[in-house]
């Protein structure tokens, strides 16, 4: 999965079928809270979350993120940034970034390593000028795994994001306090797992929360945990929920032009 954004999730293959939509916003003179430029770069502290969202102890880093250069991509100019931790480069993610809206290139050749790919190849990360965003897809897993059972997964892929508000982060190493905008994106997965004749409802979840401030960038996100939802039958049982470790990360350091 891209570091720079989200830390990988567990769910199996996902084929797109059908179309997307994005809910129309107001148009507004764009504020700068994405620096793109070739030599920007930014520092974090990044911490691993355990399945209740408590910071894992002695899982904590650091890692880097530089914007190396910009290419043409499915149909947009996208900056290359390049992740790094231990100044080893660990991953590279394309974003584009076209009037208020910030675009993440999702490589859709890759769907068994990246569940999020459905929503590619361009997902719409953050809309800055708009209050909310939604985009929607069906989608069909064949030969899904699922409680010792092999089945196809048909549903739909939601995503939905929102302005929260704003809040004052820290960016430690430069003893300076911003105040940055928060945007909540919810990824989700809804549909059954059909085996034998039998219809399973299931349901996935990956909430991600970002902060942006004008002039500087991202400067703290948090991913997870995330949760799958197994609706046993009959439905007098209760369902089953397998949960997933999340991330979060503060910026440190900085530079951009």
């Amino acid at each position: 999965m891209k570091r720079w954004w989200i830390p990988a999730a567990a769910l199996a293959v996902l084929v797109m079928v059908g179309c997307s939509k994005e809910e129309p916003t107001q148009p507004s003179q764009p504020k700068n809270y994405m620096p793109l430029a070739v030599g920007n770069w930014w520092v974090y502290s990044r911490v691993q979350l355990d399945t209740n969202g408590n910071v894992e102890p002695g899982m904590e880093w650091r890692d880097s993120t530089v914007v190396v250069g910009t290419i043409r991509i499915a149909g947009k100019t996208a900056y290359a940034l390049v992740s790094y931790i231990d100044e080893e480069a660990v991953d590279t993610t394309y974003v584009a970034l076209e009037g208020n809206k910030l675009y993440m290139y999702m490589d859709t050749s890759g769907m068994s390593d990246d569940p999020f790919s459905v929503f590619g190849p361009w997902m719409l990360m953050v809309d800055f000028s708009g209050q909310s965003w939604s985009t929607q897809d069906s989608v069909r897993l064949d030969n899904v795994e699922l409680l010792g059972y092999t089945g196809t997964f048909i549903g739909v892929a939601q995503l939905s994001g929102r302005r929260v508000g704003s809040e004052a982060v820290q960016i430690r190493e430069r003893g300076q306090t911003v105040q940055a905008e928060k945007f909540e994106l919810k990824p989700s997965i809804i549909g059954n797992f059909e085996v034998q004749g039998i219809r399973i409802p299931v349901r996935f979840e990956m909430p991600i929360a970002m902060w942006f401030a004008e002039n500087i960038g991202r400067v703290s996100d948090r991913t997870g945990p995330g949760s799958l939802n197994i609706q046993l039958l009959p439905p007098p049982l209760p369902p089953q929920q397998i949960k997933f470790e999340g991330e979060a990360g503060v910026l440190l350091n900085y530079q951009v032009r």
